[in-house]
């Protein structure tokens, strides 16, 4: 599991005061990227490698509201992987520990537009993400 700790900015809320749902996305977001970085496979490198992660769907809870200035830490981890497919939860929580959100997230391994067998090198890299 890698963590992922962020401040609310004031400009990322609505009209009510809270988080947008909309930079729900976007931070969950950051925080993959900061996994796949610190698992030694960026987005750059993979690309390189002619690998693209695709999202083919997003599943968000919204269990508290997050008002400007607070400090998230978002947790992810791979729940299953596959050399085609992959699974990750994520979670939001406050500084008290609350969970805020969370997030499941599906994909798939892409090669040329289409769904493609990853390397088993990189396969295991992603398989010891998990919890």
């Amino acid at each position: 599991m890698i963590t992922y700790i962020r401040k609310i900015f004031s400009f990322e809320c609505d009209v009510y005061g809270h988080l947008n749902n909309a930079a729900y996305l976007k931070i969950y977001e950051e925080a993959r990227s900061l996994v796949l970085d610190q698992s030694g496979y960026p987005l750059e490198d993979l690309l390189q490698k002619g690998i693209s992660l695709y999202l083919t769907d997003v599943t968000l809870k919204f269990r508290r509201e997050i008002k400007p200035g607070t400090v998230l830490t978002v947790k992810t981890h791979a729940r299953e992987t596959t050399r085609v497919r992959f699974n990750w939860f994520q979670e939001m929580l406050n500084s008290d520990g609350d969970i805020c959100s969370t997030a499941i997230v599906n994909g798939a391994f892409i090669r040329n537009g289409r769904p493609a067998r990853i390397p088993p090198e990189i396969l295991s890299v992603f398989q010891n993400l998990k919890e």
